[in-house]
């Protein structure tokens, strides 16, 4: 029979295992923003596991935990910003194509002026 110092700590194991993924998720670029998710379910595993009785694997999966997900939330902001810039761009690039057309319009030619 196993006393508590030699049972194995599951939470922090589970913890760090799905920590250690989302760091490794949360590297690929624009992938890596669905990797909060991952990080939020091993931040929880590794906060049980720090109330456990060994507490090593719970400390280094909370540790992958909070950087994956500060990499994650970081790309997260990139791709959003940049989806932000291309759409008023893109905007931009409309109005000013309406008021190209909109010159010509206004142009008064006659039939052997160009």
């Amino acid at each position: 029979m196993e006393n508590d110092n030699e049972k194995l700590n599951a939470f922090g194991l589970v913890g760090m295992i799905v920590g250690i993924l989302t760091l490794l998720i949360s590297l690929i670029p624009l992938i890596g923003v669905f990797a909060i998710f991952l990080g939020v379910i091993a931040l929880i595993f590794s906060i049980i596991g720090i109330t456990k009785l060994k507490k090593g694997f719970a400390i280094a999966g909370l540790a992958c935990s909070v950087v994956g997900i500060g990499i994650s939330a970081f790309q997260w902001y990139a791709v959003s910003k940049a989806a932000s810039e291309f759409d008023n761009t893109m905007d931009e690039l409309d109005n000013m194509n309406y008021n190209y057309d909109e010159s010509f319009d206004n142009l008064d030619l006659e039939d052997g002026d160009l």
